[in-house]
C-alpha cells in the first residue's frame, strides 16, 4: 500500500506538473493571441484610416471636377459670347458685302448711263459737224454771193456812172430812151433789192448758227462741269472703296484675333478636359481600389471574425475541456493537443489572410475556399466528436469523468453548430455585399456613359468651332473675290474716266434721287431682314441656354448623387467599425471570463 501511495503520489505530481506546464503553455498562446489580435486592431485602425484618406481624395477630387464644371460652363460662355461676337462680325461683313454689292451695281448704272451718254454725245457731235460742214458751205455760199454783189454793185455803179455821163452827155438821147433806160435801172434795183434781203437772210442765219454754236459751247461747258462732278463722285467712290478696304483689313484683323483667342481657348479646354479626363481615370482607379479594398477589407474583416469566434470558441472549449478532462487519459491530452495545433494552423492561415489584405484581388474565390476549409474543419471536428463519443461510450463503465467528457462534447457540438450557423450569415453577408458591388458597379457604368455623353457634346462643339472655321475661310475666299471685283471697278473708272467726257446735268440729279429712293427701299428691306435674322438667332441662343440650364442640372444630379454615395460608404464604414468594436467587446469580456475560470481552476 505504502508503495502503492507513493507511486500514486509521484503520478499525481507529474500529472500536476504536466497540467501546470500546458497551463503555462496555454496563457502563453493566449497571450501571442491576445497581441495578435492587437495587430490585427492597429491594422484594422491604419485601413480605417485609409479609408478616410481616400474619402478626403475623393472629396478633393469631387471638388475638382466641380471646379473644372464651372470652368468648362465659363469656357462655353466665352464660346458663346464669342460666337456671338463672330456672328456680328459675319453681319458687318454681310452689310459691307451688301454695300460693296450696291456701289457695284451703282457703279454699273452709272456704267450704262455713261454708255447711253456717251452714245448720245456721239450722235450729238456727228449732228453738230453736219451742222458745221453745212454752216460752213453756206458761209462759202454767203461769201460767193457776197463776191457777186459786190461785182454787181460795182457794175450797178458803173453803170449808174455811164448812165449819168451818158445823160450828161446825151441828155437828148436819154429822154429818147429814158423810159426803157428806168425799167431796166427798175429791173436792176429790184435784183439788188433781192440780193439785199437774201444777204439779210444769210446774216440772219449766220448769226442763229453763231447762237447754235454759243449754246453748243455752254453745253460742252456744262458737260466738262458735270465731267468734273462725275470725278469728284468718282473720287468719293474711291475714298469709300478705301474705307471698306480698311473696314474690311479691320474685320480680318479683329476676325483673325477672335480665331487666334479661340484655338487658344479651343486648346485650354482640350488641356483642361484631358486634365478631367485624367482626375476621372485616376477618380475611377481609387474608385476600384476603394471598392476593392472594402471588397477584400469586408472579406477580411468577416474572416477575421469568423476566426476571431472560432479561436474564442477554441479556447472555451480548451478551458472546458481542460475544466472537465484533468482526470482523462492521456489518449484524450493527445486528441487535445491535435486541437491545439489546428488552432495554431488556423492562427497561421490567418496571419496570411491578415497578409494577403492588401495584395490579393481575388479574395472571394479564396473565401469560399477559405469557408470550405472551415467547413471540412468542422467536419473533422465533428468526426473527431464523434469518435470521443465513441470512445467515451466504450469507457462509461470505467469511470464518471467520462459523462464529463460528453458534457463537454455536447457543448463542443453545440458550438460547432453554432459555427455552421455563422458561416451561413457570413454567406448571406456576402452575398448582400456582392448586390451592393454590383450596384455601384451599375453606378460607375451609369458615370462613364456620362462621361461618353460629355464627350460626344465636346466633339460636337469641335464640329462647330470646324464649320465656323469653314465659314471664315469662306468669308476670306469672298473678301478676295470683292478685292478683284474692286481692282476690276477701279479698271472701269479708268475707262469711264477716259470715255465719260460730256453727260447732262439735270439727268444725272434726277437719276441720283431715284437711285436714292431705291437705296432707302433697299435699306428698309435690308432692316427688316436683320431683324428676323436676329429674331431667329436670339430663339437659337435661348435654345442653347436650355440646353446648357439641362446639363448644369443634370452635373448637379450627379454630384448630389456622388455626395449621396459618399455619405452611404460613410455610414457604412462606420456600421463596420461599430461592428468590430463589438466583436473586440465581446472578445474581451470572452478573455475576461477565460481568466476568471483560469484564476478559478488554479
Amino acid at each position: 500500500k505504502k508503495s502503492l501511495t507513493e507511486n500514486l503520489k509521484s503520478i499525481l505530481h507529474t500529472k500536476q506538473n504536466a497540467q501546470v506546464k500546458q497551463i503555462q503553455v496555454d496563457d502563453e498562446e493566449l497571450q501571442q493571441s491576445q497581441r495578435e489580435i492587437k495587430t490585427l486592431k492597429e491594422q484594422c485602425q491604419e485601413t480605417i484610416q485609409i479609408c478616410q484618406q481616400l474619402k478626403l481624395q475623393i472629396q478633393q477630387k469631387d471638388q475638382l471636377i466641380a471646379e473644372q464644371l464651372q470652368q468648362i460652363s465659363q469656357a462655353k460662355a466665352q464660346i458663346q459670347n464669342l460666337e456671338e461676337i463672330q456672328t456680328a462680325n459675319q453681319q458687318e461683313l454681310q452689310k459691307l458685302n451688301k454695300a460693296i454689292s450696291n456701289t457695284e451695281a451703282e457703279k454699273r448704272d452709272m456704267q450704262i448711263e455713261v454708255d447711253t451718254n456717251s452714245e448720245l454725245i456721239q450722235l450729238q457731235k456727228d449732228q453738230i459737224q453736219k451742222q458745221i460742214q453745212n454752216l460752213q458751205q453756206m458761209i462759202e455760199e454767203n461769201s460767193s454771193l457776197q463776191k457777186e454783189n459786190e461785182q454787181l454793185s460795182e457794175q450797178i455803179d458803173l453803170q449808174v456812172k455811164y448812165q449819168i455821163q451818158r445823160e450828161q452827155d446825151e441828155s437828148v438821147l436819154l429822154e429818147k430812151c429814158n423810159l426803157q433806160q428806168l425799167n431796166d435801172f427798175l429791173q436792176v434795183y429790184e435784183q439788188k433789192l433781192n440780193l439785199e434781203e437774201q444777204i439779210q437772210n444769210i446774216t440772219m442765219e449766220k448769226e442763229e448758227k453763231d447762237l447754235q454754236s454759243k449754246q453748243f459751247q455752254m453745253s460742252l461747258i456744262q458737260a466738262s462741269q458735270f465731267d468734273q462732278q462725275k470725278q469728284q463722285q468718282i473720287d468719293a467712290l474711291a475714298m469709300l472703296n478705301q474705307q471698306l478696304n480698311e473696314q474690311n483689313r479691320q474685320n480680318e484683323e479683329q476676325s483673325q484675333l477672335t480665331i487666334n483667342q479661340l484655338e487658344i481657348e479651343l486648346n485650354q479646354l482640350k488641356e483642361k478636359f484631358q486634365a478631367i479626363n485624367m482626375t476621372l481615370q485616376e477618380f475611377r482607379d481609387l474608385r476600384d481600389q476603394f471598392s476593392q479594398f472594402e471588397q477584400t477589407n469586408s472579406s477580411a474583416s468577416a474572416k477575421m471574425c469568423c476566426r476571431i469566434e472560432q479561436m474564442e470558441l477554441c479556447l472555451q472549449g480548451i478551458e472546458k475541456s481542460k475544466l472537465t478532462l484533468k482526470e482523462v487519459n492521456l489518449s484524450q491530452e493527445e486528441q487535445i493537443s491535435s486541437l491545439i495545433k489546428k488552432i495554431d494552423e488556423l492562427n497561421q492561415e490567418n496571419q496570411l489572410l491578415v497578409q494577403e489584405q492588401l495584395t490579393n484581388l481575388q479574395l472571394k474565390n479564396k473565401m469560399e475556399i477559405q469557408v470550405s476549409q472551415v467547413e471540412t474543419l468542422a467536419n473533422q471536428q465533428k468526426q473527431q466528436i464523434q469518435d470521443l463519443q465513441n470512445e467515451l461510450e466504450n469507457e462509461k463503465e470505467t469511470s464518471k469523468t467520462h459523462q464529463i467528457c460528453k458534457q463537454s462534447l455536447e457543448q463542443l457540438q453545440s458550438q460547432v453548430d453554432q459555427q455552421q450557423s455563422e458561416n451561413e450569415k457570413l454567406n448571406q453577408l456576402l452575398s448582400s455585399q456582392k448586390d451592393v458591388l454590383d450596384d455601384q458597379k451599375q453606378r460607375i457604368q451609369d458615370l462613364q456613359t456620362e462621361l461618353q455623353n460629355k464627350t460626344s457634346l465636346y466633339s460636337e462643339l469641335n464640329e462647330q468651332f470646324e464649320d465656323l472655321q469653314q465659314s471664315i475661310q469662306q468669308n476670306q475666299q469672298l473678301q478676295e473675290q470683292n478685292k478683284s471685283l474692286k481692282m476690276q471697278i477701279a479698271d472701269l473708272t479708268k475707262l469711264s474716266q477716259n470715255q465719260t467726257t460730256q453727260i447732262q446735268a439735270l439727268k444725272k440729279v434726277e437719276l441720283e434721287s431715284h437711285s436714292q429712293k431705291q437705296k432707302i427701299q433697299f435699306l428698309e428691306e435690308q432692316t427688316t431682314q436683320y431683324e428676323q435674322v436676329i429674331g431667329q438667332l436670339n430663339q437659337k441662343l435661348k435654345i442653347q441656354l436650355r440646353k446648357v440650364d439641362e446639363q448644369e442640372e443634370i452635373i448637379e444630379n450627379m454630384q448630389l448623387k456622388m455626395r449621396k454615395q459618399n455619405v452611404e460608404y460613410e455610414k457604412q464604414i462606420q456600421e463596420q467599425i461599430a461592428l468590430k468594436m463589438n466583436i473586440e467587446k465581446q472578445y474581451q469580456s470572452q478573455v475576461l471570463q477565460s481568466r476568471m475560470m483560469i484564476s478559478r481552476k488554479e
